[in-house]
Parts: structure tokens; sequence; C-alpha cells
């Protein structure tokens, strides 16, 4: 047994009570936390993305719960919820987590179904088996429509980006934020208002 794990045991660790609030407290929690979410994301128009969505950050909640479990009452150790955040864009957890929301989207329509005859047919469709195909001229003109904003999501998601704005001179990145703020706000405003059918436009409508 790994010094650790010995943390997950009341009679190894030194503190009972701190070994059970992190051996069955957070994991009882983590199973409240979740099934709240799901519960939620069912409700929600859309409910395929949220419950997607749930299943990412399914991890990465879970060892949050534990890892802060440690910190609170096994200070000691040095582990704490840092660990989480600093390894959440790391390859490993990101196919871990992708895995998760890829097998979950697959399995839970599974549950819906009130003949199980149909799931062959079901999952076809979900991978783009079934009469519509995998990719429709809808899916392209909305993928070249914001082919851009991805772009851009995805650099700023990188390290590379912050690394690039804090190679520039101080005094030019004084001038600069501003104006990049400025121009954000103003190419939000264009899109929002060129997308006619938004539904942020007619929210106080």
């Amino acid at each position: 047994v790994m010094p650790s794990d010995q943390l997950f045991s009341p009679m190894f660790s030194g503190d009972p009570l701190g070994s059970l609030v992190l051996s069955v407290g957070s994991r009882a929690l983590f199973g409240l936390i979740s099934g709240l979410l799901y519960a939620g994301a069912r409700r929600l128009p859309r409910s395929g993305f949220w419950i997607g969505l749930v299943s990412f950050f399914g991890r990465p909640l879970h060892s949050l719960l534990v890892y802060s479990a440690m910190a609170l009452f096994f200070p000691e150790v040095g582990y704490g919820p840092s660990i989480v955040f600093a390894e959440f864009f790391s390859q490993s957890n990101v196919l871990y987590n992708l895995g998760t929301t890829a097998i979950v989207a697959l399995v839970w329509p599974l549950f819906k179904l009130e003949d199980i005859t149909l799931a062959g047919q079901y999952t076809s469709a979900m991978l783009g088996f079934g009469a519509n195909g995998f990719i429709r001229s809808d899916d392209i003109y909305y993928l070249c429509t914001y082919a851009v904003t991805i772009a851009i999501g995805v650099l700023a998601c990188t390290p590379l980006a912050a690394k690039l704005w804090h190679k520039l001179p101080k005094g030019f990145i004084r001038v600069a934020a501003p104006v990049v703020i400025l121009l954000g706000l103003i190419v939000s405003t264009a899109y929002l208002v060129d997308a006619t059918y938004n539904p942020f436009l007619y929210f106080n409508f």
C-alpha cells in the first residue's frame, strides 16, 4: 500500500474521521452532485449537449472533491485542488474526458427507448449512418460561418496566445489591451445584430 493510499483508511491514516470523509464522503458528495447535474441536464433544451458537458467534467469534479478533502484533513501530504486545474488540459486527461463523454453519449439514449430492438437503429443514426448521412449541407454552412470563432477559441485555450502576449513590450500592452477589448465588443455586437434569430436580442421582449 502506498503512503498516500493509507489516507483513505481510518485504521492507518491517523485521522479516522478525515479518512471517512475522504474515502466515503467525497465520493457520496460526487454522486449527489452528478445526479443533480444529470437530472438538470435532462430537463434543458438540447439535453444531449448538456449531458455530454456534465460527462466531460465528471472526472475533474471527482478529483476536485477528493483533493479538496485531502487538503482539508491532510494538508501535510501537499495535495490540493490546484492539481486538478494544473492537469486539466493534459493530453491524458482530455482524452479520458472525451472518451467518457463518447461512451455516455452512446449509452444514455438507450435508456429512453421503449423498444430495445430500436437500439441499433438509434445508434447508427447517431454515428451518421442514418438517412441524413454523417454530414449535411447545414453542418458545412455552420462550420464555415463559425470557423474563425472556433479557431480563435481553440487558440485562446492554449498557452501560445498568452506567451505571445507577454512577449510584447509593456508599453504596447497598456495601449493595445483597451483597443483589443473595444474591438472584441464591436465584433461581438456585430455578430449579435447579424444573427436575426439570436434569442439574446429578444430576451427581454
